[in-house]
């Protein structure tokens, strides 16, 4: 476990309103338990989330 990981990780589905706009920031994620190694693999071409600013994660993959 990093420092990074939270002790007991909030499901996604208590999500804020950001994230209705489907919009979170790294540590946002964390704090839901995902960890940066998963939110980057799901950024790769043709994943489901983007990466449009360092730090800043899209969860969803169309425009």
């Amino acid at each position: 476990m990093t420092h990074n990981a939270p002790l007991s990780p909030r499901p996604l589905s208590e999500l804020t309103d950001a994230v209705r706009q489907r919009v979170l920031t790294a540590r946002a994620l964390r704090e839901h338990g995902v960890t940066t190694a998963v939110a980057n693999e799901r950024c790769r071409p043709g994943g489901p989330w983007q990466m449009p600013l360092p730090g800043v994660y899209v969860l969803h993959a169309g425009p």
